[in-house]
C-alpha cells in the first residue's frame, strides 16, 4: 500500500535480508541469467580442468599406498594435490562460499552453507593429515565443489533458455494480439 510504505522503505527490508534490490526488465533480466551462466561455465570449466589434474595426482597416491611410494614422492603428490585444490575451493566454489557467509550473517544455514563446510572439511582434515602423515582427501573436496558446480550450470543453462522461450512466446502473443486488434 503506497500510504502505508514507499519504494525505499521497502527496498531497506530487502537489503536487510541479505540480498540486493535492482530494476529488472525482460532484457536486463536475461542479461543477468547469461552473465551467470557464463559464470558458472568458467568456472566449472577451472574446477573440471584441475580436478581432472587432482584425480590422476590421487591415483599416484592410492597405487603408491598399495605398491609402495618413498616417502619424499609422497610429501610432493601431497603438496602438487594441495595445489591443485584449493583454486577449486577458493575460485570455483567462491559463490557458495559467498552465500554461506551472507546466510550465516542472516541467522539462516542452507545449501550452500552444506557444500562449503563439507568441502571445507575434507580440504582442512586432509591438509591436518599431510602434516601428522596420514591419508590425504584432496579429492573430496574438489569433487564436491565440481560436481555440484556441474548441476547449478546446467539448472541455470536450462533457466536461460526458458526464460527466452518465455519472452518469445510473450512477444508472438503480444504480436498475435496487435494483428488480432487491427484484423
Amino acid at each position: 500500500d503506497p500510504a502505508v510504505t514507499g519504494l525505499p522503505a521497502v527496498l531497506g527490508r530487502i537489503r536487510s535480508a541479505g540480498y540486493l534490490p535492482k530494476p529488472w526488465g525482460e532484457t536486463e533480466g536475461q542479461a543477468a541469467q547469461r552473465r551467470e551462466t557464463r559464470d558458472l561455465l568458467v568456472r566449472l570449466g577451472t574446477a573440471g580442468f584441475l580436478s581432472s589434474q587432482l584425480m590422476v595426482v590421487t591415483i599416484a597416491l592410492y597405487a603408491g599406498s598399495f605398491q609402495g611410494i618413498d616417502p619424499g614422492t609422497r610429501r610432493l603428490l601431497e603438496w602438487v594435490g594441495l595445489g591443485l585444490t584449493l583454486p577449486v575451493y577458493f575460485y570455483s566454489g567462491a559463490p557458495f562460499l559467498r552465500n554461506t557467509v551472507t546466510s550465516l550473517r542472516h541467522g539462516r544455514f542452507n545449501m550452500d552453507a552444506l557444500i562449503a563446510l563439507g568441502a571445507g572439511a575434507a580440504l582442512a582434515y586432509s591438509v591436518w593429515q599431510m602434516l601428522a602423515g596420514g591419508e590425504v582427501y584432496l579429492d573430496t573436496a574438489a569433487m564436491i565443489v565440481t560436481l555440484v558446480l556441474v548441476g547449478r550450470y546446467v539448472e541455470a543453462a536450462v533457466k536461460g533458455r526458458a526464460s527466452e522461450a518465455v519472452a518469445r512466446l510473450a512477444a508472438l502473443a503480444r504480436a498475435f494480439g496487435v494483428e488480432m486488434a487491427k484484423g
